[in-house]
């Protein structure tokens, strides 16, 4: 009777010890790693979730939806009629009725072409208004330029 006391529950006892030890290793892996998940599109009408390791050095490209064009377009279509208001009553030459009918046209315009070309038209809207908020912004530059290169020296 002196035999081993090794049973096959022992077994069983040990194979489930060393899997537990294994998925420990990989969870700890995959935190090392920044395992971040990702869904994968339904193949075969599987919900599985797939996982993508985070790389912080990758570049994402900025590209909005036919909704987020609309909302940039809508936004800097106000934000012009308000710079156009606001230059108004500094008296700037010009009339409030031609820049507000020129908006108005920019902004069907920029409507149309955001259900078309929404990664196109959103951005494009931004431009607009940074250009016009930056109105002179060439003559600051010039300027600039111009003292910069009154110091350097010429040779003779």
């Amino acid at each position: 009777m002196s035999e081993s006391a090794y049973t096959p529950l022992d077994e069983q006892f040990a194979q489930e010890r060393e899997a537990g030890r294994r998925d420990a290793e990989a969870a700890a892996a995959a935190r090392r790693k920044r395992v971040v998940p990702r869904e994968r599109p339904a193949a075969r009408g599987d919900a599985s979730v797939t996982r993508e390791v985070f790389n912080p050095s990758r570049t994402f490209a900025v590209s909005p939806s036919k909704s987020q064009a609309r909302k940039m377009v809508l936004v800097s279509i106000f934000l012009l009629g308000v710079i156009a208001v606001y230059r108004e009553k500094q008296g700037q030459a010009g009339s409030l009725y031609k820049r507000l009918w020129g908006i108005g046209v920019i902004g069907v315009v920029l409507s149309i072409a955001a259900d078309f070309v929404p990664t196109i038209a959103g951005p494009f809207a931004v431009l607009i208004v940074l250009g016009s908020i930056t109105s002179g912004g060439d003559k600051a530059i010039q300027n600039v330029l111009a003292s910069v290169s009154t110091k350097i020296p010429s040779k003779q």
